[in-house]
């Protein structure tokens, strides 16, 4: 009777002290890009924005450029986009503990809108550029906030103008993504 009442007790201080963290839909993330100009007209260029995630696929995202003139940093447009991303494959996955972790790749081409006001920069006002790269990611299996709070990207990309004026330009860039989700605990 005894070992009944002690095995109850401690399966019930198990569950009641458990925590299982589930993400939810609200997300917020932040994302810098540093763009290698590869034409003489196309200097190098930083964008800052602000982006969220939506399902697993879709990310929108809004932000400006700016551009390094006599090493000032100038703006240069408003730029918003819609990047759409698929899962090619896992890499490097191994096992640390009672926890999966591994790195994911994947694949996203992200159609984009540059508003430009000032035409020194020889670009047109409205400006549409096609963005398409890889990006890789870690993820770590479990239930623990850190671990389903935050989510860092590193993606290498290609770019590619459309315009009157920029016709057929091209940029290649690197990108940080950092989101941050909003988390409950599941078993409460």
């Amino acid at each position: 009777m005894k070992a009944v009442i002690l095995l109850i007790s401690l399966i019930s201080f198990q569950v009641v002290f458990a925590q299982y963290y589930v993400r939810t839909k609200k997300n917020i993330g932040v994302y810098s890009t540093y763009n290698f100009g590869q034409d003489r007209v196309l200097q190098p260029s930083v964008q800052v924005g602000v982006c969220s995630q939506f399902g697993r696929h879709f990310i929108p995202e809004i932000g400006a450029t700016f551009v390094s003139v006599n090493q000032d940093a100038t703006f240069r447009s408003l730029n918003t986009g819609l990047q759409y991303r698929t899962r090619l494959l896992k890499i490097h996955e191994r096992k640390r503990g009672a926890k999966c972790k591994f790195e994911l790749l994947d694949l996203f081409v992200a159609p984009e809108y540059f508003y430009t006001s000032n035409e020194s920069f020889r670009f047109a006002k409205n400006t549409y550029a096609l963005r398409y790269g890889l990006a890789i990611h870690h993820f770590e299996s479990g239930g623990s906030k850190r671990s389903r709070a935050w989510l860092t990207k590193l993606e290498a990309y290609h770019r590619t103008y459309f315009g009157e004026i920029s016709s057929g330009r091209r940029e290649f860039g690197i990108a940080l993504r950092i989101q941050h989700f909003k988390t409950y605990d599941f078993l409460r």
